[in-house]
């Protein structure tokens, strides 16, 4: 039994957690894909930070998700490229991912100063990707059509 309940707790810690995931596809319509997936962001990811059309790159502004572990930040990052598998400017390679960030409890007035000083997690309590999934989800409906 003693060898069991440290298993049952590595166990139960592990079903708590989320392993972050990129998300990857692409969209028929690439002239208009930047402008969806920066109206999605607006809409389902905390606002824009930054838009760069130049470099297909849209980051989303830091959302602070405090959990009995300490405060996750998380920021959407939308990236596209032409697909370079059909030589059409038509269809668009995308890529989601999240950056996320693990900080102690702490002010949350500005996000982007905290995000300096927190450490980068790949995993994230069952709580933040019970909010950050839909919200991808969405992103991608949004900018595959």
């Amino acid at each position: 039994m003693r060898r069991l309940v440290p298993l049952l707790a590595c166990l139960l810690a592990a079903a708590c957690t989320w392993a972050m995931e990129d998300f990857r596809f692409r969209t028929k319509e690439g002239e208009t894909a930047f402008d969806r997936a920066v109206q999605s962001v607006e809409a389902n990811c905390w606002g824009a930070k930054l838009v760069d059309k130049d470099r297909a790159l849209i980051f989303s502004k830091w959302q602070a998700w405090h959990t009995g572990e300490g405060v996750f930040l998380s920021r959407c990052m939308i990236s596209m490229m032409p697909d370079s598998g059909d030589g059409s400017a038509k269809a668009q390679d995308v890529r989601l991912s999240f950056a996320m960030r693990k900080c102690p409890l702490a002010d949350v007035d500005d996000l982007d100063k905290l995000a300096e000083t927190c450490a980068t997690v790949f995993e994230v309590p069952e709580s933040v990707a019970d909010q950050v999934t839909p919200a991808a989800k969405r992103i991608v409906a949004d900018i595959t059509r």
